[in-house]
């Protein structure tokens, strides 16, 4: 079991490095959508030389759906200028959430296989049982969505190993069940 738990403790780690990469984009795409968003908006007016390609004026003699039209482009200009940033931004938070459900539960995976030597040890009686129930809480995939599981349970997913253990499962606890009924 120590090496189930140092695996979980290798994969925490990783994920925790994957958390810090994911949260200095997420940063670095603020600042970038910030930068954008004030171009856009030509909040910078010494940057009034390196703005002026994204802004196209209308020639003075225009009719109005002319205007409409200059207003237009130089809006969906604009547009493509906070898009990358917003695109950055809601990539980074989205893989960031998802990173972080993963390493909630590889530490909870790492928790419980760090713990059994002592329940082992503690309740040795009912070893066989902690350790299957161990198991069947170990089984789970961490990279599964929700989705994935609704659909797994749906299929009747159910593993190789999980259909080896929950028997053990089963009779164990009908044995300790058994155990703790008084006699009549």
């Amino acid at each position: 079991m120590s090496g189930l738990s140092e695996s979980f403790a290798r994969e925490v780690t990783s994920t925790k490095r994957q958390l810090i990469g994911y949260q200095i984009i997420f940063y670095l795409s603020i600042a970038l959508l910030l930068v954008s968003a004030g171009t856009a908006l030509n909040s910078f007016p010494w940057l009034e030389g390196w703005i002026r390609p994204f802004r196209i004026d209308p020639p003075p003699s225009a009719d109005a759906i002319t205007l409409a039209l200059f207003q237009l482009v130089n809006l969906a200009g604009k547009a493509i200028l906070i898009l990358p940033a917003l695109l950055m931004l809601a990539f980074a938070a989205k893989r960031y959430a998802e990173v972080f459900q993963l390493k909630t539960q590889y530490t909870y995976k790492y928790t419980v296989a760090a713990s059994l030597p002592g329940f082992k040890v503690e309740a040795p009686a009912h070893a066989e049982a902690i350790t299957a129930a161990a198991f069947q809480q170990l089984l789970s995939n961490p990279g599964d969505t929700p989705e994935k599981k609704a659909d797994d349970k749906k299929n009747d997913g159910e593993t190789f190993l999980q259909r080896l253990i929950e028997p053990v499962v089963k009779k164990t606890f009908e044995k300790m069940s058994g155990a703790q009924k008084p006699l009549s």
